[in-house]
């Protein structure tokens, strides 16, 4: 029987159902050959998982929550050198992983896609070589939806609740200087927002960049200039329909490597999650993990 450890989020997005709750996860690995040692993500949850990693020899990790928990688990590996594949029970609000590695929504077919034990390596980007992300990287308009929605809301609306928090926002378009450089060039102007990506989706905007691949070993640049009420509404209305975002006012790049360097008080997400602060070196780590997915 394969031996793995359990990362649990109670407070995640979903995790209010019945059949998400620990004794129903234990049980159901169990009968997928699958014994799990829980974790619960509480405060001190790094250095316990970190010490119940070198307890055992564990075959995999799963993470069970939203994007913030799988950015806490991916660091905790990263940080230790870990080569154990990671799977994920998504039941946060937006889901971005997930939804780039096209994962099902329905847990029991999730259990079954960590059984079968399928991986494929997974790029990380890497902050001022310190801090690990998945999925995003941002900073300006509409970042702090993520973590200023109210969870009751999140829990009831789902993504949606992003799109609203971000709508009210744009009433207050806050501008800022922005220097991002890359290997090949960058940019240097008035900005309302910028996005680094490891993937096609952030905040729940499915298919927001156009060709981003989790494993090209490359990070996806996004900015949009500064620009007016319609403007900003129009690309808002886009990113909600899953068409991409793209016209007169925003400016996309590849890279492997930037800087970003703006106001101190510009806020970051990284992951949804509330991240440091200003200047922003940011590499990516082709392949830095294995994940577990479907066919």
């Amino acid at each position: 029987m394969k031996q793995a450890i359990l990362v649990l989020n109670p407070r995640s997005g979903k995790s209010s159902r019945p059949s998400s709750s620990l004794d129903w996860l234990v049980r159901s690995f169990f009968d997928r050959g699958i014994d799990v040692w829980p974790v619960l993500i509480e405060e001190g949850v790094e250095s316990n998982l970190e010490q119940t990693l070198r307890q055992e020899d564990f075959d995999l990790v799963v993470a069970s929550g939203g994007d913030g928990t799988l950015n806490l688990v991916a660091n905790v590996l990263l940080r230790n050198g870990s080569d154990l594949p990671m799977g994920i029970i998504p039941s946060g609000t937006s889901n971005d992983l997930a939804a780039c590695l096209n994962l099902p929504a329905d847990l029991g077919e999730c259990l079954d896609v960590i059984a079968a034990g399928r991986t494929t390596p997974l790029d990380a980007g890497l902050i001022n070589g310190q801090d690990y992300f998945l999925t995003t990287c941002a900073g300006g308009l509409f970042v702090n939806a993520s973590f200023t929605a109210s969870p009751k809301f999140k829990q009831y609306v789902g993504p949606l609740a992003y799109y609203l928090k971000a709508a009210s926002e744009a009433v207050s378009i806050n501008t800022f200087d922005l220097r991002l450089t890359t290997e090949d060039g960058g940019f240097e102007d008035e900005a309302v927002l910028f996005l680094v990506s490891n993937g096609r989706t952030a905040a729940g905007f499915r298919n927001l960049i156009s060709g981003a691949d989790f494993s090209d070993g490359v990070m996806d640049i996004l900015i949009v200039k500064k620009c007016g009420y319609p403007e900003l509404g129009s690309l808002l209305y886009q990113a909600f329909r899953g068409q991409g975002i793209g016209g007169p006012r925003v400016v996309t790049m590849k890279a492997s490597f930037c800087m970003a360097e703006c106001s101190p008080e510009v806020l970051i997400s990284v992951d949804g999650e509330k991240g440091g602060g200003m200047p922003l070196g940011i590499e990516m780590v082709p392949s830095a993990l294995r994940v577990l997915v479907g066919e």
